[in-house]
């Protein structure tokens, strides 16, 4: 964890930019990853790779619908927090709000995400 806030890029396939058969990554794998950086006081900005004519490949999609399904549920822990004094405890990750009275965790995706 730092005392800074820093930020990491991802994309959502095998590369920065649109190529036909190109492997993607899971929903699973997205709000892993978004979760042990906002938990680490850091920010996760996902790259996605529309086709040449600005439509966004079905197969993407999907995995922003689970994303936008999880944060639908939790995003009381990711939207406008920062990480705790701690960030993760066992298998539990912790993040805050302004207000130090306000605390949230998310358990390890395995119990949240199916």
């Amino acid at each position: 964890m730092t005392d800074f806030v820093w930020q990491v890029d991802d994309p959502i396939g095998e590369k920065f930019g649109y190529v036909e058969g190109m492997r993607l990554t899971n929903a699973r794998s997205v709000i892993h990853r978004l979760v042990e950086n906002v938990s680490r006081n850091g920010n996760y900005m996902l790259n996605i790779s529309p086709k040449s004519d600005g439509t966004i490949p079905d197969a993407q999609k999907e995995i922003l619908l689970d994303v936008g399904a999880w944060l639908a549920v939790n995003g009381e822990s990711i939207y406008g927090t920062r990480s705790w004094s701690t960030c993760c405890e066992s298998r539990i990750r912790f993040t805050k709000k302004k207000t130090p009275c306000t605390l949230s965790f998310c358990r390890k995706l395995r119990n949240l995400f199916k």
